[in-house]
């Protein structure tokens, strides 16, 4: 039986090209070398990463999209930034623009933004006076600090019982104590443990040093975990960041916080 064409797949007579312009465009052929074609696959197995999980996540706007799924040299196709940014506004906080530069080096994992950096990377002085004043009472023994602190404060505020003494927090009575205060004291425990990166959440103690930018892969499993830790961690930041407005706005606060820190002490 002869052999027939499906319709509309094979070219008319009019597009075959004739065996001498076929030999000459074999000639101009040349393999791509192995690190060339690696790269080349590479990236298409991101696209393909990032195009399923664009239409897992998204199923409605990857239906509605007309952005181009090419990729111009390797850049991120019009398509993937799409998804990257649905991502950003929807899901989690990424470092887009992190990620376009590296992907030019064939890197392209999740680059997490760091939504709260380390007090401790920073000149105290550079903090707002709740932040050094928090940073303070749980890293720094040094009395001469602690003297300019406390001349900040005001409000005849004692000196930390466990600057140049054997002391130490029983933190399940500073919660109770903060607990007691009412209002905003019952979220400062918490907003010690945001500051000290001990919330056991991952956003939340995410710093420079501990993750950074770490390469995180692309996969249903790893935005699943970190879309989930985000949806916990947005609150507890809006609660963090009322709490410093208040004590940035209150002075007796923070005299109270040293104080009540003070209560919370016991020797070692």
């Amino acid at each position: 039986m002869p052999f027939r064409c499906p319709h509309g797949m094979c070219p008319s007579a009019s597009e075959t090209p004739t065996p001498a312009a076929a030999l000459e465009t074999l000639r101009g052929w040349r393999l791509p070398t192995a690190t060339t074609a690696l790269s080349a696959l590479s990236a298409l197995r991101v696209q393909t990463q990032l195009l399923s999980l664009y239409h897992h996540y998204f199923p409605g706007q990857f239906a509605k999209s007309t952005a181009s799924c090419a990729r111009a040299q390797v850049a991120f196709s019009l398509r993937e930034s799409e998804f990257l940014n649905l991502v950003n506004h929807h899901l989690f906080p990424l470092e887009i623009e992190i990620m376009e530069e590296w992907v030019e080096e064939g890197d392209v994992g999740v680059y997490l933004s760091i939504v709260n950096p380390s007090c401790f990377e920073i000149d105290l002085a550079e903090l707002s006076l709740p932040l050094q004043v928090m940073v303070a009472l749980l890293a720094i023994s040094d009395v001469d600090t602690w003297h300019v602190l406390r001349r900040e404060i005001g409000q005849r505020v004692p000196m930390p019982a466990t600057v140049g003494d054997n002391r130490q927090i029983n933190w399940q009575r500073l919660n109770a104590l903060c607990r007691r205060q009412g209002a905003l004291w019952r979220h400062l425990p918490l907003s010690l443990d945001i500051v000290a990166h001990a919330t056991g959440n991952f956003w939340l103690d995410l710093d420079e040093n501990n993750a950074g930018y770490e390469r995180v892969e692309w996969d249903v499993a790893a935005v699943d975990y970190l879309a989930a830790e985000w949806r916990k961690a947005r609150p507890l930041l809006k609660r963090y960041e009322r709490v410093l407005d208040w004590l940035d706005h209150d002075a007796r606060a923070l005299a109270t916080l040293v104080r009540l820190w003070n209560r919370a002490s016991e020797a070692t």
